[in-house]
């Protein structure tokens, strides 16, 4: 079909501007303040969905629970039920809705270092969030996931999810140029899926920095390795957090096939139990490989060690600054509960129990450097005994 003929003697129609943050935020930020809590976190994430991990085991668990319900039901219309398949049901169902509870609390603990007063702003490049004891600056070119609902703004800059930052739609003073804004970055701002490993992390960050070190500051830029963090306290929570994981899907999985073991001798149960062997040996088998992969991308050749992140800042007597692909922070000593030194790390504890501030002795410059380092931690009075 050709195309309409020109009109001469129609008149030009107006181009229509896309909007873009530039746009929306190049001459004037946008600012907000709020005070953040714990069950702020919850409702961020249960109604943004931005861990969708959170909608996958509410589905999965679904799944394992419909089926000795369906048993119950069946049972219960034939008269053939008893105490023992009513427990085992109650089990089943009950143990179907604690895995989600659990990651749900894991999830506002890791946070619980960004919780209490906050303000700042958002232009055309980047978040600014201060509080008392800590600045962070993060990039919207590195952010990976931005989700909303009717009173939250979740936003993630790490591919892993195990950090993001929530904003009350209510503590923007310019609520038009809010929506504005979030309808830019959903459309400009493509949502990628959680990685066991951030691979951008595994670049020295370049950009220059908001921040500027004084005269007195210890430098440190490079690789932090896995290897050095072992027989860290950091390491420690890292594992136990791993070991109820999976003690949680074993669990699961043997009441799974005892009840459907129990609730009879028929071919359904049989096929029940193989079910939900396979579908969990596939989601474990699937995980494994994912994890493998990401761990095998992230190995330095060069030194045969695995690469943790890459960072660069400096320590000096008011706090430390650090700075990755994602973004950078200025945090104060106070900010920080404990620390823990080794020959080979240095670990910074925030308020929450799962954040850490980590650096690596290979990334200070030379031994007096890593030794002045060392030595504003233990004047810090965090140290604990490692």
């Amino acid at each position: 079909m050709d195309p309409a003929p020109i009109n001469p003697y129609q008149a030009p129609q107006p181009s229509v501007e896309v909007p873009t943050l530039e746009r929306l935020l190049g001459s004037e930020p946008l600012r907000f303040e709020f005070t953040l809590t714990d069950q702020g976190i919850r409702r961020a994430l249960r109604t943004t969905q931005i861990r969708p991990e959170i909608i996958n085991l509410r589905g999965g668990c679904g799944f394992l629970a419909i089926v000795p319900l369906a048993f119950l039901t069946f049972a219960l219309l034939v008269g053939g039920t008893s105490l023992l398949m009513l427990g085992f049901t109650i089990v089943i169902f009950s143990m179907s809705v604690f895995p989600t509870l659990y990651l749900m609390r894991t999830l506002v603990k890791a946070h619980q270092h960004i919780t209490g007063p906050a303000r700042g702003w958002i232009d055309a490049t980047s978040l600014h969030i201060e509080q008392a004891n800590q600045t962070r600056i993060m990039y919207f070119d590195a952010l990976v996931s931005a989700k909303h609902s009717q009173d939250w703004w979740a936003l993630s800059f790490e591919q892993t999810r195990s950090q993001m930052e929530f904003l009350p739609r209510s503590a923007f003073t310019d609520q038009g140029r809010l929506e504005d804004t979030i309808t830019v970055v959903d459309q400009l701002m493509p949502d990628t899926k959680p990685q066991p490993v951030d691979l951008r992390r595994l670049e020295l960050p370049t950009r220059p920095l908001e921040f500027t070190p004084g005269d007195n500051a210890i430098l440190y830029s490079g690789k932090l390795y896995m290897e050095d963090l072992v027989n860290t306290e950091f390491m420690s929570i890292n594992r136990r957090a791993a070991k109820i994981s999976w003690f949680i899907v074993l669990l699961i999985l043997i009441a799974a096939i005892v009840i459907s073991v129990t609730l009879g001798d028929s071919f359904f149960t049989a096929l029940t139990a193989v079910v939900y062997v396979s579908v969990f040996l596939l989601l474990i088998v699937r995980a494994y490989l994912k994890i493998r992969r990401a761990k095998k991308h992230s190995r330095d050749d060069t030194q045969d060690k695995q690469i943790v992140w890459c960072s660069r800042g400096w320590f000096d007597a008011d706090g430390i600054v650090s700075s990755t692909i994602s973004g950078e922070s200025k945090t104060k000593w106070a900010h920080f509960t404990k620390a823990e030194v080794t020959d080979r790390v240095i670990a910074l504890q925030s308020p929450s129990p799962r954040a850490w501030h980590l650096f690596g002795r290979d990334q200070f410059e030379n031994d007096e450097q890593w030794g002045n380092a060392t030595d504003l931690v233990r004047n810090s009075g965090l140290l604990i005994e490692s």
